[in-house]
Formats: C-alpha cells, structure tokens, sequence
C-alpha cells in the first residue's frame, strides 16, 4: 500500500513540479489533486516525501507537515514501484556510455604514445648503427 501511495504522490509532484524547481506545496494542494492522498495526514505526507526523497525521486528543503518545498529531480519523473527495475530514464545508460568513451580516449592515446615510443626508439637505433658502421 505503502509503495501506490509514493506512486501517488510522485505522479501529483510531476504535474505541480517541474523538473528541479523548488516549489511550495501543502498538503490541501496534494489532497484535492488525488483521491488516494486525501486521507492521509501531514505526518504522513511528511513518511512518504522522506520514502521518495531517500529513493532520488525528489529533494525536500523543508516540510511542517502542511507545507512541503520540494523539487522533482530530474530523469526520475516516470517511477513505478510495481517494475522490478528502479532506474528510470536513460541517463544512467548516458552517463555510463560517456564514461566508456573517456575510456576509449584515454587506450587510444596510450597506444598512439606507445607506438609513437617505439617508432622513435627503432629510428634511433637505425641512426645509431648507421653511424657506428660509418666511423668504422
């Protein structure tokens, strides 16, 4: 139960929120927007905004209990507590295909150095015997 009233209170949050604006709403507010919230009390609203703001869903800068300022993070808009995957949107896939980018970055100018290392050590050995055959 506890898990379609976070449900609940996140779909109200997206259409009073935009994404990572810090916005003022009481409890009225919340419980005229959805029937499921109603009736709760402030203490409970207060469990709930705790529950979603450990969860990364939204960001609570202060609560009474009649009034909350909250800001919805973004990318976590689309929460659904009944899937059995939690991470929602494509920014852990971004942030993860940047970092293999990075990575392919950093080899290829490792092996461009390396080669790069090799190719002047062979041409300074080729001067070297060319020299020594030379003077002698």
């Amino acid at each position: 139960m506890k898990e379609n009233l976070t449900a609940e209170l996140l779909s109200v949050l997206a259409t009073v929120c935009s994404g990572g604006e810090y916005v003022v709403v009481s409890a009225k507010e919340l419980k005229k927007k959805s029937r499921a919230l109603s009736s709760l009390s402030g203490e409970n609203l207060e469990r709930l905004f705790a529950v979603l703001e450990d969860r990364g869903y939204v960001s609570l800068r202060y609560s009474d209990g009649e009034e909350f300022c909250v800001a919805l993070l973004t990318g976590r808009q689309n929460y659904n507590p009944f899937s059995e995957r939690n991470d929602f949107g494509s920014q852990p896939k971004i942030s993860r295909l940047s970092e293999i980018k990075a990575g392919n970055a950093y080899l290829k100018v490792a092996l461009i150095s390396a080669f790069g290392g090799f190719a002047g050590g062979f041409i300074g050995a080729v001067i070297a015997f060319l020299l020594v055959r030379a003077a002698g």
